[in-house]
């Protein structure tokens, strides 16, 4: 593609007039016009300040394809996520089932010691670090690429969305077998047996939480709309403070996991253990109060 052709190809795919565009880089339509049939060509500072407002690289503005690039980033988006959403679920339920083998160790040594409690920090320990590689590698794409092509068809979405119900349902229907099996177990009076009722419910648990982890960040993949005005929204400054909070953030949140840990360990309390898994969404939540916070603040400044 000529630059022309790029520019035109990234003025359409901004859904901008060549009025609107030239208004944006303080010049006469005519010079928008005359770029884009290669009749002539833009000044150094122009093409600079179009690689910042179209963020695309000024090689492949000059003498690549925009388009061709765009799609190729498109296919690493797929990717990314799909690997994403697998280790990120992945983590949150190995994180859950070593609690659950730690419970069953416990109930079948008759034992609270240390070592019985090794399964659930090894698990929630691998959970922990994938957790934190896994979301600085899906904010370093977001850096690198800020927007998308949309490249799902409806047909595509329509599938998904299918797929999306049978998850959820799937999800929830592990999660309440989880339950209705603690409560039946309740009631047959083995309380010598009382580990495997927990057993069994954190092992579904487990299975449930992770394939409903699964669904919604899959189904956030689909949606390249709200991916590409998130990341228009927000420039360079205010991503750098979102990124500080959202760091503090989760460094407290592993930080009172970790102590919760070591605390039921201390104090062979596997509950209390357990409880610190909570601090991890908590958490996630913190970082999304913070970023509608900041962005909220940067619009009304």
């Amino acid at each position: 593609m000529s630059l022309g052709e790029n520019i035109q190809y990234l003025r359409k795919r901004e859904n901008i007039t060549q009025e609107q565009l030239a208004e944006r880089l303080e010049v006469s339509r005519q010079s928008i016009s005359k770029w884009e049939s290669d009749t002539s060509y833009p000044e150094m500072e122009k093409l600079l300040a179009m690689c910042d407002m179209f963020v695309c690289n000024m090689d492949t503005l000059l003498r690549g394809s925009v388009e061709k690039s765009n799609v190729e980033d498109t296919t690493r988006y797929d990717s990314m996520m799909n690997d994403y959403s697998k280790m990120v679920a992945g983590a949150v339920g190995l994180i859950i089932l070593g609690i659950a083998v730690s419970s069953l160790l416990e109930g079948i040594t008759g034992s609270s010691s240390s070592l019985m409690q090794l399964p659930m920090i090894l698990c929630a320990t691998a959970g922990i670090l994938l957790l934190i590689v896994k979301g600085m590698q899906r904010s370093g794409f977001k850096k690198r690429f800020p927007q998308i092509e949309q490249i799902y068809s409806e047909k595509t979405v329509y599938a998904f969305e299918k797929r999306f119900s049978v998850m959820v349902a799937l999800g929830v229907g592990l999660l309440l077998s989880g339950l209705i099996t603690a409560i039946v177990f309740e009631g047959t009076g083995l309380e010598s047996y009382e580990y495997l009722q927990s057993t069994v419910f954190l092992v579904l648990a487990a299975a449930g939480v992770t394939v409903l982890i699964y669904a919604g960040l899959q189904k956030s993949k689909y949606d390249i709309g709200s991916y590409n005005k998130e990341n228009e929204n927000r420039n360079k400054a205010q991503n750098d403070r979102i990124g500080k909070w959202c760091g503090c953030i989760m460094l407290v949140a592993t930080a009172l996991f970790i102590l919760s840990i070591g605390l039921g360990v201390a104090s062979q309390n596997t509950f209390l253990a357990a409880g610190g898994v909570l601090f991890l969404p908590i958490g996630g939540i913190g970082c999304a109060i913070a970023s509608i916070v900041l962005t909220k603040a940067e619009k009304e400044s």
